[in-house]
């Protein structure tokens, strides 16, 4: 059986320059930084609705793996059309398509 002290470590360790320590760190606190605004931020301020003759904002969203766009801007206490456009050759079957949205647009993220 083969005892090891404490005296004796395991590896070797190897001294770095500070200053590559010290770039290591700065470009870790970099790609953490840009992950949380990756994540978290806001990216772009939304896509307008344009108004139509009858006085109704529309809007088409296209479906393909996603939203897009993804954000939109409509006028408060106005009525609005979102039209859903399907972004393959296959046609959206019906409301079990996508997800159910809040009733309550304040409730929404």
């Amino acid at each position: 059986m083969l005892l090891l002290s404490a005296a004796t470590p395991l590896w070797r360790t190897i001294d770095q320059p500070v200053a590559l320590k010290g770039l290591v760190a700065m470009v870790g606190l970099v790609l953490i930084a840009w992950q949380f605004w990756w994540s978290l931020g806001r990216h772009g301020g939304g896509v307008a609705a344009r108004e139509s003759e009858a006085g109704l904002q529309e809007i088409t969203i296209i479906v393909d793996g996603g939203y897009a766009p993804s954000r939109i801007k409509v006028k408060a206490g106005q009525p609005m059309r979102l039209a859903f456009q399907s972004g393959r050759s296959e046609q959206l079957r019906g409301p079990g398509d996508l997800p159910r949205f809040p009733q309550n647009p304040r409730s929404a993220p």
